[in-house]
């Protein structure tokens, strides 16, 4: 898999198809093949692009702080793209909104997906027991009890073999990396996004994700809403229908 040197760390990415940019972020429950079924639809009609975050897939985790708006922003550099959409799953979503906030200049849409947003809290999502128990079993090493916990939580609808290896392969520790996010954090700035966004949901997601897509629908200027019948695995659960509603938007 090709890989771009970014900061201080080798970025692995794979990209499909041509036509204006479109680039893919994944969640926190996985690495870029979040988006298998998704990557064909779109590159039709776009030069679809996606990379494993720091800390997820085949990019490594270097120690210290790093700041991953700037890591997109250096992935565009190297690949000789001026502007993208830019689409973000989960953490993914937290990653392009500060993208959009801090580099207006190099994104010319937004597309999030389940989003998390920095600065407004998830809480809730976890009880104090499951959080108890996931840091139990992360710290032996029992990454079957830890994954088997956060898929209660985040997919409802019920998982296979293909969730449930994503999520292990992307079970570790990261000790000593801090990601940087803007400041001051987008919850507190959401007023500031100009360019056209699309804020997609799964009806069954998590009541806290669905108070988050409110919220960004109602502060973002001009943000429309899809819904689709999903969890928070959206676009595994409904690759066709969901690629379908971001190229309606693009066009």
């Amino acid at each position: 898999m090709p890989y771009v040197n970014v900061n201080g760390a080798r970025l692995f990415y794979d990209e499909a198809g041509a036509g204006p940019p479109v680039v893919l972020v994944h969640g926190g429950l996985g690495d870029l093949r979040m988006w298998d079924g998704v990557v064909p639809l779109l590159a039709v009609s776009h030069r679809v692009v996606r990379f494993d975050v720091r800390g997820f897939g085949r990019t490594e985790a270097a120690v210290g702080k790093f700041s991953p708006h700037e890591d997109i922003r250096a992935m565009l550099d190297a690949l000789g793209i001026e502007s993208a959409v830019l689409v973000g799953l989960s953490l993914g979503g937290r990653i392009v909104l500060d993208a959009a906030l801090e580099l207006p200049e190099r994104v010319s849409a937004l597309v999030l997906v389940a989003p998390g947003v920095n600065g407004l809290p998830l809480e809730g999502v976890y009880t104090e027991q499951q959080d108890r128990e996931f840091d139990e079993a992360l710290a032996s090493g029992d990454l079957e009890r830890a994954a088997a916990i956060d898929l209660s939580v985040w997919a409802p609808l019920g998982t296979d073999e293909r969730i449930k290896a994503l999520l292990l392969d992307n079970l570790r520790e990261n000790e000593g990396v801090v990601m940087v996010s803007a400041k001051p954090p987008a919850g507190e700035r959401l007023e500031e996004v100009r360019v056209p966004t699309l804020v997609v949901i799964g009806t069954r997601d998590l009541p806290r994700m669905l108070e988050l897509a409110d919220e960004l629908i109602s502060r973002i200027p001009n943000a429309c809403r899809a819904e689709l019948e999903s969890d928070h695995y959206l676009p595994m659960r409904e690759p066709e229908a969901f690629a379908q509603r971001v190229r309606e938007f693009l066009s």
